[in-house]
């Protein structure tokens, strides 16, 4: 991709609460980004590359349970031997809970994948550590040419979580880039190929081998495909899809019984890479036991 042509700033907040429960809410959605009127205009002519730079997450609010505070709270003296200090803080973090703050990226509208955990632990007071690090580092850039999403979620670390008017606000600064680079002038199509193949449907403990099902080919300008069977299906293009840490398949899902991934059409010039597959067994069907599911597509050349 060329140099930047375009950057502009975004904030976004997200608040805990008692009534936020331990769910996984989005502290970032990158999606919208490339779907502003001026990416849509300049998609037609060039190929539009969107980065994002994190700039900054910042804990803006952290009041945890300052109603329970008691007064006063037990003193920690420097005469205290290591066992005496040791139990004044057991004590202090009994009254005051640690909540462990933990951070998901999903790529592609797939599913959240764990990145990091910090810990908050406030003692009776509000502070301001710093989440950025080790959650996220400050200036690491994500690429967004498909959707992106930044998650984050409470968790008990063993002494309860939110409750009354406790109340935790984070706050994501990031900077948007975008990218041109020209596309070539479109001829005519000069061939059109129709394509059915059976993937193999992966297990965990099982070989996890995925399958090239189109090669590169630089003169490509529309691909279709579509999950004709009744497994999940994993699409990588470029690279084989991979194992997340989590055991999760890191690539776009096309889920059984049709979907459908336009990956370009109508003469829109569309990847060149390889593309990759492996399915999975259906979620909502613990019985499945074929071995291979079949993908189908259709592939324009110039």
């Amino acid at each position: 991709m060329a140099d930047p042509i375009f950057s502009q700033n975004y904030c976004r907040s997200l608040e805990f609460n008692s009534a936020s429960g331990t769910g996984i809410l989005v502290l970032a959605d990158f999606s919208h980004l490339k779907l502003e009127p001026h990416r849509r205009e300049l998609e037609r002519s060039h190929w539009v590359g969107a980065r994002v730079r994190i700039e900054d997450i910042s804990l803006m609010s952290w009041v945890l349970r300052m109603q329970d505070r008691p007064t006063p709270l037990p003193p920690i003296k420097a005469r205290d031997n290591f066992q005496q200090k040791a139990l004044k803080l057991r004590a202090i973090r009994d009254l005051f809970p640690e909540i462990k703050l933990n951070f998901y990226i999903s790529i592609n509208n797939g599913p959240w994948r764990f990145k990091n955990q910090i810990s908050l632990q406030n003692f009776g007071e509000p502070y301001f550590p710093s989440v950025l690090n080790p959650g996220f580092t400050q200036g690491e850039v994500l690429d967004t040419s498909e959707d992106t999403r930044i998650g984050c979620q409470i968790q008990d670390a063993g002494h309860g979580l939110l409750t009354g008017n406790d109340l935790i606000t984070l706050e994501c600064h990031y900077t948007e880039y975008l990218s041109l680079q020209p596309k070539p002038a479109i001829a005519a199509v000069k061939s059109v190929s129709i394509f059915s193949k059976d993937i193999p449907v992966w297990r965990p403990g099982e070989s996890f081998t995925p399958v090239m099902i189109r090669g590169f080919a630089p003169n490509r300008i529309g691909l279709i495909l579509e999950n004709a069977g009744d497994a999940e299906i994993w699409i990588s293009i470029g690279n084989p899809p991979r194992l997340g840490e989590d055991g999760s398949i890191e690539g776009l899902g096309l889920f059984h019984r049709g979907s459908t991934l336009n990956l370009g059409q109508n003469q829109q010039i569309a990847r060149p890479e390889a593309v990759w597959a492996i399915a999975t067994p259906p979620q909502d069907n613990p019985n499945f036991v074929s071995n291979s599911v079949r993908l189908q597509g259709m592939e324009e050349l110039l």
